[in-house]
């Protein structure tokens, strides 16, 4: 009987079997969702950029990007979900333990980064469309706001998670001084800012690129340098 491979944990703390199965599991079918998704949210971001995001509606979205009005739906839930991004929900419970078990997390911080994938389903990033969100927050008034509300929620639903991570395993506490729940909200709030520069540090590229756990790091890595300034 073969031993299970149990993956290579890297210089970050990550093991990158959880990594590398997201990746796995994108094949051809994924890949062309994949390809259909972007479609729709570079036509939405293009429009909204060109006319007012307010403007922007679900029959020239479908035009632009050469897809049905049941396409779209069957991809997005609602035309701000095109424009702004689609809400992400945290993965259940239990799919969380084993998601940060499998990546042998031993921090909140890491463990934002590993739900954040787990609950997206995989770990790729079309720079155009981010480009073009991050242009609508600095250009349109309200844009701001509406792209931060997509991901309000999975926030709150990490912090309420981790909370309850950090207490039963206080071997992964880092702010032994704080409550569990104060320390991951505090750690939703750096790995999610990491994320978003994450994020803007590829929004050059031309192609869908990999969020991976070094450039993650390499920001969290930015922050820390940043803090410490002030000392």
């Amino acid at each position: 009987m073969r031993t299970p491979r149990r993956g290579i944990k890297s210089k970050f703390g990550l093991n990158t079997r959880f990594y590398h199965g997201l990746m796995a599991e994108e094949g051809l079918r994924e890949r062309k969702k994949r390809q259909t998704e972007n479609a729709i949210e570079l036509a939405a971001v293009r429009i909204a950029l060109r006319d007012g995001f307010a403007a922007a509606t679900v029959r020239d979205i479908c035009a632009l990007a050469d897809v049905s009005r049941a396409t779209f739906f069957n991809y997005m839930p609602t035309r701000e979900a095109a424009i702004f991004g689609k809400p992400i929900e945290l993965i259940e419970m239990d799919a969380a333990e084993q998601a940060l078990a499998e990546a042998s997390i031993t921090d909140a911080v890491s463990a934002v980064y590993v739900l954040l994938l787990a609950s997206v389903g995989h770990t790729r990033m079309n720079p155009a469309v981010a480009r073009g969100r991050a242009r609508l927050a600095m250009e349109q008034p309200g844009a701001l706001e509406l792209i931060k509300n997509q991901y309000a929620r999975i926030s709150t639903q990490l912090t309420a998670f981790l909370g309850g991570w950090l207490a039963a395993r206080p071997e992964c506490r880092r702010l032994p001084e704080a409550s569990p729940l104060d320390e991951a909200s505090l750690a939703v709030g750096i790995g999610m800012t990491a994320m978003g520069a994450v994020f803007a540090a590829q929004e050059d590229a031309e192609a869908d690129v990999d969020l991976s756990a070094a450039v993650f790091h390499a920001q969290l890595d930015a922050i820390r340098r940043l803090a410490a300034a002030g000392e």
